[in-house]
């Protein structure tokens, strides 16, 4: 009896590392994709600002000799518009990121709750065979180990499902910033 109870102990202690290690490993992964996408906004902005300005600046001194007040007043206009398009986009991240809270948040709640159903489905379990026969602690055992595959698979399977959504919302991300830079560079040109 006693054996049983550590042996179910230490396969739950088990149970919760692994799922502790999964969303420790989630929470990097969003963390690398969050800096990575940042750190290329940044370097598209800067390659789209110190090119706007060379064309304005090649197309007015071929023109005129000096750089004008319109030109400089082009420029600030240029400047505030890309201000307008950062703060955008780092409105857009918080929102993914706060989107991507909420899902671990979930994530962690279902765990949870699927680690408590689990420990009375064993406890249950427990019960009734140690009501029945001793000897049937085997069985028990095995159907245990089989729960905790069947949970595995399924975290895994959440897992799996929150990155393809994480991909989704990042694509959608560029996607809406490439638009209004591929605008801005058609419009100027």
């Amino acid at each position: 009896m006693m054996l049983l109870i550590i042996i179910i102990i230490i396969i739950i202690i088990i149970i919760i590392i692994i799922i502790i290690i999964i969303i420790i490993i989630i929470i990097i992964i969003i963390i690398i994709i969050i800096i990575i996408i940042i750190i290329i906004i940044i370097i598209i902005i800067i390659i789209i600002i110190i090119i706007i300005i060379i064309i304005i600046i090649i197309t007015t001194t071929t023109t005129t000799p000096t750089i004008t007040i319109t030109t400089i007043i082009i420029i600030i206009i240029i400047i505030i518009i890309i201000i307008i398009i950062i703060i955008i986009i780092i409105i857009i991240i918080i929102i993914i990121i706060i989107i991507i809270i909420i899902i671990i948040i979930i994530i962690i709640i279902i765990i949870i709750i699927i680690i408590i159903i689990i420990i009375i489905i064993i406890i249950i379990i427990m019960i009734i065979i140690i009501m029945i026969i001793i000897m049937m602690m085997m069985i028990i055992i095995i159907i245990i180990i089989i729960i905790i595959i069947i949970i595995i698979i399924i975290i895994i399977i959440i897992i799996i499902i929150i990155i393809i959504i994480i991909i989704i919302i990042i694509f959608i991300f560029i996607i809406i910033i490439t638009i209004p830079i591929i605008t801005i560079i058609i419009i100027w040109s």
